[in-house]
């Protein structure tokens, strides 16, 4: 999962760097109201990326058994929602992008991983569009 954090659309600033945060907030930019923030899930086959962690393995490794592919992704939405400020959360887009492990299942058992974390998505505080897996 990576947690990306910008501003507005078309306008970015790289909030990790203290010299830019402090010429920012000479301007008069509110680092907490002009975040924005997306959590997206990179699930792929070689293990699923978080913030600056790696949780492995990859969602294609629980193709019998699909219920701990969904606590392995809802682990990862609890670390994202210890990031990201509550009043934030309905906000942020929630995306899985699943790639190559996947693939390589088959069909049904592709379906059933996704079904899991589409079902765990719709229960989840953030923002989930009808494409989000």
């Amino acid at each position: 999962m990576k947690v990306h954090k910008g501003l507005l659309p078309g306008l970015y600033i790289d909030t990790t760097n203290p010299f830019l945060m402090h010429l920012a907030s000479k301007l008069g930019y509110d680092k907490q109201q002009y975040a924005v923030y997306a959590v997206i899930v990179d699930a792929g086959s070689t293990g699923t990326e978080e913030l600056f962690k790696e949780r492995k393995p990859g969602l294609s490794a629980f193709a019998g058994i699909p219920e701990k592919a969904a606590l392995s992704v809802k682990l990862l939405l609890d670390e994202a929602k210890a990031f990201i400020p509550k009043e934030k959360w309905s906000s942020t887009p929630l995306l899985l992008k699943a790639t190559a492990g996947l693939r390589l299942l088959p069909h049904s058992k592709a379906e059933n991983l996704l079904n899991v974390v589409r079902n765990l998505f719709t229960i989840s505080v953030f923002g989930v569009d009808i494409d989000a897996v």
